[in-house]
């Protein structure tokens, strides 16, 4: 009887605990599920209306697969129930190491449109299959298409792609323009004859990838991270990125890494777009041996008169030509820096003309607050470098951090 009058207090304790948490307060509740694991956090909706009545309210999701080990169908079947499960807005978006058919890419495509999303990162490779015409590509990459009939993210402000599984430039250009209110581009590791963006929203932008050409219609555009790698089908590289800059000759901070043979470059200053008016920072991977690029480079400069930061990244092309980048520099036009404030330079192994590009600079910066270089160098040339400014701070570190720019 005692036994039993026990077990009876513990069940009723234990019904008595499992109200507690179901009728604690919906923002409680949706902490707790955003801290489970995703998978528990599921089971735990499907079991209970109340808890799916929570989760359709949570406003992050991440859903990370990439380590659960679990059978690829089983995968795709979770993630289907996680999408399903939320019918409401969602501020944040991840979805991450999964690889998706093009079938399981549509109808996923399609669910997160019908979702009022404000940010979405999506992390996915492919499911490689040998009977899809359009499932690899010879670069290692897969093509996916958007579903028929997509409509576009009419809430997303901020859009993040990666991984290798990829949608054709067809495609993204209509993904990006049917994104009204997007401020925020992350694209890394697309391979395109042609890449056009239309945001009419944009203010940040991240590209990295292999394409010929570039088109922007950004025109509220402030930030810019361009690295183009070499697309061998097409010959106007150059030419086309000049152009790309004449359209964003509005934005404040420019990234810029273009590695590509020196005859794709071309004739620069015909073609060099306007003043660069507002650009304010400027962060630049030149290759010193490069006479297009040092050209290019300079005609950054010039054109960039409010240019207050700059960090410049060396690397090797070939055995750097060490006469030949001093010529140039100083045959360039003097006063290039009239209200440049800090400027680091990072050489690569193998460059010796850090030095060079730091007396340019002292001689043609008069604002100049502070000269970084992340290197040895020897104390001759050290007291050189300040008896050409005293004014200016000048910093050697021999440990680069890039934690410590600005």
């Amino acid at each position: 009887m005692m036994v039993t009058y026990s077990q009876n207090k513990k069940d009723e304790g234990d019904a008595s605990t499992i109200d507690i948490i179901s009728n604690l307060p919906e923002c409680i509740k949706e902490i707790i599920l955003v801290n489970l694991p995703i998978k528990e956090a599921v089971r735990t909706c499907i079991l209970s209306k109340d808890w799916r009545r929570t989760w359709s309210k949570v406003q992050y999701l991440y859903i990370n697969v990439g380590n659960e080990g679990s059978k690829l169908e089983n995968t795709i079947k979770f993630i289907d129930q996680v999408l399903n499960l939320h019918n409401g807005n969602v501020t944040t978006l991840e979805l991450s190491g999964v690889k998706p058919s093009e079938v399981d890419f549509e109808r996923w495509m399609v669910k997160l449109s019908r979702m009022q999303i404000g940010k979405l990162i999506l992390k996915l490779d492919c499911e490689r299959n040998p009977m899809s015409r359009r499932s690899c590509q010879v670069t290692g990459h897969c093509a996916m298409k958007l579903p028929h009939g997509f409509s576009g993210f009419k809430l997303l402000h901020s859009l993040h792609f990666l991984g290798t599984c990829k949608i054709n430039e067809t495609d993204m250009a209509k993904l990006i323009s049917s994104c009204p209110l997007l401020e925020d581009l992350f694209l890394d590791g697309f391979n395109y004859c042609a890449l056009k963006i239309h945001a009419l929203n944009l203010k940040k932008i991240w590209i990295l990838g292999s394409f010929g050409d570039l088109y922007l219609q950004t025109p509220k555009l402030l930030k810019v991270f361009i690295a183009i790698m070499y697309y061998k089908k097409k010959v106007v590289i150059g030419s086309n990125l000049i152009q790309a800059l004449s359209s964003i000759s509005h934005i404040q901070t420019l990234t810029i890494y273009c590695q590509c043979p020196d005859p794709l470059i071309g004739s620069l200053k015909a073609k060099f777009p306007p003043i660069l008016g507002n650009l304010i920072r400027l962060e630049i991977f030149l290759q010193p041996s490069s006479s297009p690029q040092l050209t290019f480079a300079l005609l950054l400069f010039q054109n960039s008169p409010r240019l207050q930061a700059i960090s410049l990244l060396l690397q090797p092309l070939q055995f750097p030509s060490i006469s030949s980048t001093y010529e140039q520099l100083e045959s360039s036009q003097p006063g290039l820096f009239p209200s440049l404030r800090y400027i680091h330079i990072k050489p690569a192994p193998g460059i010796d003309c850090s030095i060079a590009f730091a007396k340019f600079i002292l001689k043609n910066a008069p604002a100049l607050e502070r000269l970084t270089i992340w290197e040895n160098v020897q104390d001759s040339e050290a007291s050189k470098l300040h008896e050409l400014s005293a004014t200016a701070e000048i910093v050697f570190n021999k440990h680069f951090s890039i934690s410590s720019w600005y």
